[in-house]
């Protein structure tokens, strides 16, 4: 009876240990819903928690695998017995176009220890955000915007130098400029694309109203980026200048030349109202010959009447007396 006894207590005592196991095991480690790798600008930074129930201090171990090269999973030695919950990996994943994988372990005071992996591949330079780039503006000489590309966190096979982003990662870089009135909310924003391969890029914005602040936000993305989810920069706000004669030149010309013709047009037609309709008649009809009775300048000469009558002859002169 005491043998059956002590043989029950046995394994009861086993299965609280083995109960008591598990929970600091669950509490010394988050499940994998939190463990997670942040990537901005080829910085890899992995993150988890910790149980929270657990109180014993836990110490953590973090290891990174390149399916892409070989197989092997190695140590992180920044994140060697760190007690920290987060482990820079940018060191590591060397290769923006290697297939990275990450796993934590976290060590008990009892010498036991839990895994739990990041098991989504993971390729640099398809799934990094690109944060936002850095912008100046000139508004006065013409509204120029000088875009530089993000910060780059690879660096040289040497270690000597970190990478430009473009063309040193990406061979080209696309800048999407949001472009917006300072102090006006119901007008749509514009939005300007440009296609890249410099270093830093300069444009200027075409077709803005003179001594207007205007306010710009950038954002760039790269063709074989797939993450969509990049960081736009600040707003930064500049007044265009003055309206200039060379800003405008063909409506400046167009302007002239009809002010010009309009001129010539009343010049002309003040010059044909003025000219006597006579001056056009009597050029018309120069080579015409008119007819007219001869114009008598004298009395014609006394006709003598007669009349084979019985009556008295009149003569002219007894006319004239008679009237």
């Amino acid at each position: 009876m005491r043998i059956y006894f002590r043989a029950h207590m046995a394994s009861v005592s086993g299965l609280l240990n083995l109960c008591l196991l598990c929970v600091l095991e669950s509490t010394a480690l988050a499940s994998n819903n939190h463990i997670e790798l942040i990537s901005e600008n080829f910085r890899h930074i992995l993150t988890w928690e910790a149980g929270n129930q657990s109180t014993n201090p836990t110490h953590y171990r973090v290891q990174y695998v390149d399916f892409r090269k070989r197989k092997k999973w190695n140590y992180s030695k920044e994140c060697f017995n760190t007690t920290h919950l987060s482990c820079d990996l940018t060191d590591e994943f060397t290769d923006p176009r290697g297939q990275y994988s990450a796993k934590a372990e976290a060590l008990m005071e009892n010498g036991t220890s839990v895994w739990v992996n990041y098991v989504k591949l993971f390729t640099p330079i398809h799934q990094t955000i690109l944060g936002p780039p850095t912008v100046h503006i000139t508004g006065y000489d013409g509204y120029l915007i000088t875009i530089q590309p993000p910060v780059c966190h690879l660096k040289s096979p040497d270690k000597q130098r970190f990478l430009s982003l473009v063309p040193d990662v990406y061979p080209e870089l696309i800048y999407k400029v949001t472009l917006i009135k300072a102090g006006v909310t119901n007008e749509s924003s514009r939005i300007l694309e440009y296609l890249t391969n410099e270093g830093n890029f300069t444009t200027s914005i075409p077709d803005l109203f003179p001594m207007t602040n205007y306010c710009i936000s950038v954002n760039a993305t790269a063709t074989i980026n797939k993450n969509p989810h990049a960081i736009p920069s600040s707003w930064k706000c500049a007044v265009t200048g003055p309206m200039s004669e060379l800003d405008y030149p063909v409506p400046a010309v167009i302007c002239g030349c009809v002010l010009t013709f309009g001129l010539v047009l009343m010049l002309v037609l003040a010059m044909l109202k003025w000219i006597p309709v006579s001056n056009y008649s009597s050029r018309s009809y120069d080579n015409r010959i008119y007819y007219t009775e001869p114009v008598l300048l004298y009395p014609p000469e006394p006709k003598t009447f007669s009349k084979k009558s019985n009556h008295n002859i009149v003569t002219s002169t007894n006319l004239v007396d008679v009237l």
